[in-house]
């Protein structure tokens, strides 16, 4: 889910946002899963720190660690992400697609700034096994976890995940 939240417009969390032609509806991500334990860990943090934590910062959050839960490494993931205020279907054109040609699928981690070697890391996962591959995970999700953050006066921390403020 992460992954697919920072192709688009950054990670902003606006995968999460609900709506007809949305993101969210969008074909790429329809068997996307595990939206209510965001949505949770928003109402328990809301009800203990209100306004304080981001859905940005909570998908980040939770990518690292259901990774970390399933033995995959860890990575540093800094805080302080906004939540985005756009989110449109249309806009998952920039998600690597399963038929997309190898080069297209370079061309699109090209323009978020990855390069051939966080295509095959962050996609073509299933094949790498080992220490190797911890260590380039991790570096990759370091990298994808900074494209497109919002941070002060360009984005907004939801009250609800599913909607913007």
């Amino acid at each position: 889910m992460h992954f697919h939240d920072c192709f688009v417009h950054g990670c902003d969390a606006s995968i999460l946002i609900d709506g007809a032609n949305t993101e969210k509806t969008a074909g790429p991500n329809l068997l996307l899963r595990g939206y209510e334990v965001i949505d949770d860990a928003k109402t328990k943090l809301e009800a203990a720190c209100p306004g304080v934590v981001s859905c940005a910062d909570i998908l980040a959050l939770a990518a690292r660690d259901s990774v970390v839960l399933t033995n995959g490494p860890s990575w540093p993931v800094p805080t302080g992400r906004r939540d985005g205020t756009v989110s449109l279907a249309s806009d998952t054109a920039n998600l690597p697609g399963f038929t997309d040609s190898i080069d297209v699928q370079k061309q699109k981690f090209a323009a978020l700034g990855l390069n051939t070697q966080d295509l095959v890391t962050l996609v073509g996962i299933r094949g790498l096994l080992g220490l190797t591959f911890n260590v380039e995970f991790g570096r990759s999700m370091v990298k994808m976890s900074n494209i497109g953050v919002k941070t002060g006066a360009n984005g907004e921390i939801r009250k609800v995940c599913s909607a913007i403020n």
